[in-house]
């Protein structure tokens, strides 16, 4: 993820003179990330500050675009949410699946040597 950090660096206002016309550039950059580099922080929290600026300043839009910045503020926070949730699932299943693969190996190591028990008790009769 060595080109996140380098997006995340270009997700930030940089100046406060112009907040829309760099929220809207910000805006630009966030929205092209992949969704799983929406829950770095420093990603979310931007998207969060431009979403807030856009939305306080509708003027500038379409009432179709007002709109939907309005469903995205809304939304942006739901995603997150829901994704950062996915992902400690996805680790606690993670975690399981190798636990669960060691105790098979160790399943299967103890079936092997009881299977040549047999065969060696096999041989003596």
């Amino acid at each position: 993820m060595a080109q996140s950090s380098e997006i995340t660096r270009s997700t930030e206002l940089e100046s406060e003179s112009e907040p829309v016309s760099d929220a809207k550039v910000l805006f630009s950059n966030l929205i092209a990330l992949p969704l799983e580099d929406l829950v770095i922080p420093e990603n979310e929290a931007s998207m969060k500050k431009v979403l807030s600026v856009l939305a306080n300043n509708l003027s500038g839009f379409s009432e179709e675009q007002a709109r939907q910045v309005l469903e995205l503020e809304d939304l942006v926070g739901i995603l997150v949410e829901e994704l950062e949730n996915l992902q400690a699932r996805y680790e606690e299943l993670e975690s399981k699946e190798k636990e669960l693969m060691e105790k098979l190996e160790s399943l299967l190591k103890e079936k092997a040597q009881i299977s040549e028990q047999m065969y060696e008790n096999f041989k003596q009769i």
